[in-house]
């Protein structure tokens, strides 16, 4: 890919946006709604929360709503919708908070979760690590 400005033989002479998200009618840092979810194994009364994008301790965490339990698998899915700026890296965990208000952090092997927001709506899906 040529970079911007170039006018090589692979180049239309035209110079390319600065960042994707300004192609196509989406500017860098225009919101989309961006949704989570998880699917975890949780117990009645346990909370599922999100840390990042607002903060990382867990008081601050943004809360999910559990949507649905399968109960041969003794799993539950837990969504959160939020409105994120396009361009934006997001860097997040999953954090349940017990019945008993104790605080289970997600303890992905990989590290924190991220991605950049992309120029449309967009779901992360994923399955809680212990």
């Amino acid at each position: 890919m040529p970079l911007q400005g170039s006018t090589g033989p692979e180049s239309s002479g035209k110079n390319p946006p600065a960042h994707p998200a300004d192609a196509g009618g989406c500017k860098e840092g225009s919101e989309v709604q961006v949704k989570f979810s998880v699917d975890v194994a949780t117990s009645f009364g346990d909370v599922i929360n999100i840390t990042e994008p607002l903060a990382w301790e867990p008081a601050k965490a943004v809360e999910m709503s559990h949507v649905k339990y399968d109960d041969t698998a003794k799993r539950s899915l837990w969504e959160k919708t939020v409105p994120l700026r396009v361009g934006t890296t997001v860097e997040y965990k999953f954090v349940n908070v017990l019945k008993s208000k104790e605080v289970k952090w997600e303890r992905k092997r990989t590290g924190n979760r991220r991605f950049t927001v992309a120029c449309t709506d967009t779901d992360q899906k994923q399955v809680w690590q212990d």
